[in-house]
């Protein structure tokens, strides 16, 4: 196996743990409460996160194309590792705070870096590698809900995050060894503050002077903050959709949901290759249409039971991670080399940031209506991304 492939592989084993650093404090949620005797505070706390997850990405951005990024990979580990070992260490609510913010600090330095690590690696097969990647992603997630729930009702939430500390140091030890550099141009290091951020102001300037259209710009960022809204607002309600509209057990919906996003793990393979041979568009084209489509469907009150609504929580994992490969690589396709950071850093702070506000306002229809507008909210969403997507399509055929 050549190094290239070693590190390719090594970034995506990364990407699984941030996402699975992301899904343990949700999963011991029920353990922890017993603690801090509210979920008020402990929705706090999530949110923080998850805040920082979002809005810190352009600063990530900025450091993946102007540092190492083996080194900022490594401290992203580093980083993840240390937070777990203080948040299990934390017996007061300010120490449990500071804790979650380094976490939410270490989980933002990955995405930019890491994406950008891995369309400098590839050219020809980038969308299949953003799809291998985007995969252990989905893995990570899945397993850190079925892992950190056992661990914790086995040995409780504290000695969950021990778990985890450990994880994110062996990680980044491998990544030490394993990752090959990518030095950046603009990345030297003796370079003055000012120099930096000069350099890298040309380098946006220059992106937003290269001859792409205002609607193309615009159609992009309707894409992205929708993937976001999708993301953020389907994951939160799906699993209360299925107990209290579908009628199943809470812990068959959670399980539920561990299928939809195992199911969505393959499809990242298939959207990447799709779309290194089909085009990004056509790829999201049909994952963002039929994903509208199931999420309509899945409201009717005939679709009930075991069997039809597995299939319908497998289609609606399937058709949107379908979409996700070909959203991340059309961003390095359209940017300049020496700018793919900052716009993974832009996309993930749009996507993760913008989107969080999904989970609220389908909350705010689900107490004035019901559940069943929620997936009327996120079924119009997809269709929004499914119009913006054809008229990119249309508009702007060298990226099809």
């Amino acid at each position: 196996m050549s190094s290239k492939k070693r590190s390719l592989i090594a970034a995506s084993l990364s990407h699984g743990a941030m996402h699975g650093y992301l899904v343990v404090l949700p999963a011991l949620l029920p353990l922890m409460k017993k603690d801090f005797n509210n979920y008020l505070i402990l929705g706090l706390l999530i949110s923080v996160v998850f805040s920082i997850y979002g809005w810190g990405s352009l600063l990530a951005g900025i450091i993946a194309d102007h540092w190492f990024r083996r080194k900022a990979i490594v401290l992203s580990m580093f980083l993840c590792s240390i937070a777990s070992l203080f948040i299990a260490l934390a017996y007061n609510l300010f120490f449990m705070i500071i804790s979650l913010i380094i976490l939410g600090i270490g989980t933002s330095l990955y995405h930019p870096v890491g994406f950008s690590y891995i369309a400098f690696f590839t050219d020809k097969t980038r969308g299949r590698w953003i799809g291998i990647h985007g995969l252990a992603g989905n893995i990570g997630m899945a397993m850190g809900f079925v892992t950190s729930a056992t661990i914790g009702y086995l040995a409780g939430w504290r000695n969950t995050f021990i778990v985890w500390a450990g994880i994110g140091a062996t990680i980044a030890i491998i990544d030490l060894i394993v990752l090959e550099e990518q030095r950046n141009k603009i990345a030297k290091g003796r370079e003055q503050i000012s120099d930096v951020f000069s350099k890298y102001f040309r380098s946006v300037k220059e992106f937003f002077s290269s001859g792409m259209s205002i609607s193309t710009i615009i159609a992009i960022l309707v894409l992205i903050i929708c993937s976001g809204a999708l993301w953020n607002g389907v994951s939160a309600f799906l699993v209360a959709y299925i107990n209290d509209t579908k009628g199943l057990s809470l812990i068959f919906a959670g399980g539920l949901a561990t299928i939809s996003y195992t199911v969505g793990s393959f499809a990242q393979i298939l959207g990447g290759e799709g779309s290194d041979r089909y085009g990004r568009t056509i790829i999201m084209l049909v994952g963002f249409g039929l994903f509208a489509v199931f999420l309509f469907l899945f409201t009717l009150p005939f679709i009930k039971g075991v069997f039809p609504i597995i299939l319908f929580v497998c289609a609606l994992g399937f058709f949107f991670f379908l979409t996700q490969p070909s959203l991340t690589a059309l961003i390095a396709d359209i940017s300049p080399s020496n700018t793919v950071g900052f716009m993974y850093g832009m996309n993930f702070m749009i996507k993760y940031g913008i989107g969080a506000a999904s989970p609220l306002f389908a909350g705010f229809l689900a107490n004035l209506y019901s559940l069943n507008w929620t997936f009327y909210f996120f079924s119009l969403i997809s269709v929004t991304a499914f119009v913006f997507c054809f008229k990119l399509h249309i508009q702007n055929n060298e990226l099809a």
